[in-house]
């Protein structure tokens, strides 16, 4: 019901159209539902203050308080051009920060991905010339083995492709 009244138990009470309350008594006597007769509301079962969540992670650097922001990439991004992105727009937005605010990058995740892009780039070039020597051994054409290695790069490009 936008508005009126509900009936629970043997209790009505209104219902207006803005429901949020005013006060925190408001908060506090919001009814839930009726247990053998009685009422029960939100102040019987939560703790109804004026406060804020307790605090349950610190994050200190260099030896004093600071402020985490954590940016995480979705599913779709690379996690390269999120950081490249990011570390472009780093100066403008520290230039506008108040001079008592300092502002730092504490982790950067592109380390790994490009450590490991690196890593199987290294290890497709050494796998490459061992099949081009073993196929030199075995075929003993220049020629050939030329063509065999030519081929084996775009069928591993055409396979990605149509995987895409």
């Amino acid at each position: 019901m936008p508005s009126g009244t509900a009936k629970i138990g043997v209790q009505e009470s209104p219902i207006v159209i803005n429901s949020s309350p005013e006060t925190l008594t408001d908060l506090a006597n919001i009814p839930i539902k009726t247990v053998n007769g009685t009422m029960v509301y939100v102040r019987d079962v939560a703790n109804v203050r004026d406060g804020y969540a307790p605090q349950t992670s610190m994050v200190h650097v260099s030896g004093g308080k600071s402020v985490l922001m954590t940016i995480l990439k979705n599913g779709s991004a690379s996690t390269l051009d999120v950081v490249g992105r990011i570390r472009d727009i780093m100066p403008a937005t520290l230039a506008k920060l108040p001079k008592e605010l300092k502002a730092s990058l504490l982790f950067d995740q592109s380390v790994f991905v490009r450590a490991a892009v690196s890593g199987v780039v290294k290890e497709a070039a050494i796998a490459a010339a061992l099949t081009a020597l073993m196929i030199l051994l075995f075929l003993g054409n220049w020629r050939l083995t030329l063509i065999i290695l030519a081929s084996i790069p775009l069928s591993i490009i055409a396979a990605v492709l149509v995987m895409y």
